[in-house]
């Protein structure tokens, strides 16, 4: 009777087990969300808004970005996007941003933090700035919380909420109006470290352990053959 041997398929098992996506830490890069509403929030009526933001260190895929808004009820909808910047002016487009829960996650009596997910893949990288744009609202108003200079509270770990801002009057085609004033729009950047470490999986560990035994089994029916 033909026996037969378990070592192949356990080495197959475990090649196929060690071959895990690696497990990324998510962090805060940039934030100031903890900084108040003073100026009442600025109007996406007919215009679009954008906030400048800085990454210091590391290298991360772009998983969130939150913002603090309200709108009115009659608002209907709102576009974000994402662009790379051009000597502290908004530069080329990166990427749509769809809003997370729909656009009733907005909500329309007092200000709330509203999310926004990336569309396609953006690698952010130290040393790099990007502009984060919010309008025109559709509909009705859509009102972006901002906050003074002084109150201006970065909590990132690996980047900073610059108080740098622009303004579009042609529904975000251009952004002919960058400038630097003593406030800045509230929002959290979130990304996943890409120099993430793959860990092995207990089933891999298992088929590792079982691995001896095979070997052992192999060279008992090789002695008896012999």
């Amino acid at each position: 009777m033909r026996s037969f041997s378990f070592l192949p398929f356990l080495a197959v098992l475990a090649l196929l087990c060690f071959v895990n996506p690696a497990r990324a830490q998510i962090i805060t890069i940039a934030d100031n969300l903890t900084s108040p509403n003073d100026v009442s929030g600025y109007s996406l009526t007919s215009s679009a808004r954008a906030q400048q933001f800085t990454v210091t260190s590391g290298e991360w895929n772009l998983t969130a970005i939150t913002a603090e808004l309200k709108r009115e009820p009659l608002a209907s909808g709102v576009v974000a996007r994402l662009y790379t910047d051009a000597a502290n002016l908004v530069g080329a487009p990166l990427t749509t941003l769809a809003l997370s829960g729909g656009f009733n996650a907005i909500p329309t009596q007092s200000f709330g933090n509203v999310t926004f997910t990336p569309n396609t893949p953006v690698v952010l990288t130290a040393g790099s700035s990007y502009w984060f744009a919010l309008g025109p609202g559709q509909g009705a108003s859509i009102i972006w919380a901002g906050s003074i200079l002084n109150h201006n509270n970065n909590t990132g770990t690996a980047g900073t909420v610059n108080n740098l801002s622009g303004i579009s009057n042609n529904s975000g085609v251009s952004y002919n109006n960058n400038y630097t004033d003593d406030y800045s729009f509230n929002i959290s950047v979130r990304g996943a470290a890409i120099t993430a470490v793959p860990e092995p999986s207990p089933l891999a560990l298992l088929s590792t352990s079982l691995l001896p035994l095979g070997s052992l089994l192999l060279r008992k029916r090789r002695n008896r053959k012999a």
